[in-house]
C-alpha cells in the first residue's frame, strides 16, 4: 500500500494507471506461485508413492544379523555360564575344607 502510495505520488500517471499496473503485477506473482505449486505438487505425489511403494516391501523384510556377531555372543554366554560354574565349585571345595 506505501508502495503504490509513493508511485503514484512520483509519477505523474493517473491513479487508475498506477492501480493498473499493480493488478498485473499481481496477477504475474499469483501465474508465478500457482506454477510452483504444480510442480510442488508433482513432487508431493511422487513422493507418497514412493512411500507407499517401501510399506508394500516392508512385510516381506527381514533383518539380518552377523554371523560373527551372534558367534561373538555366544561365545561370552558360554564364557558367563563357565564362570558361574568354576565359582560354584570354587565356592562348594571352600566350604568341604
Amino acid at each position: 500500500m506505501i508502495r503504490a502510495a509513493a508511485i503514484l505520488a512520483l509519477s505523474s500517471c493517473s491513479a487508475t494507471a498506477t492501480i493498473a499496473q499493480e493488478t498485473n503485477t499481481v496477477r504475474a506473482r499469483a501465474t508465478s506461485a500457482q506454477k510452483h505449486l504444480a510442480v510442488v505438487e508433482a513432487d508431493l505425489h511422487a513422493i507418497q508413492e514412493a512411500a507407499a511403494e517401501v510399506h508394500a516391501a516392508l512385510p516381506g523384510a527381514e533383518d539380518e544379523r552377523s554371523q560373527l556377531l551372534d558367534t561373538i555372543q555366544y561365545v561370552f554366554i558360554g564364557g558367563g555360564v563357565m564362570a558361574v560354574c568354576a565359582l560354584a565349585y570354587y565356592v562348594l571345595n571352600k566350604v568341604k575344607k
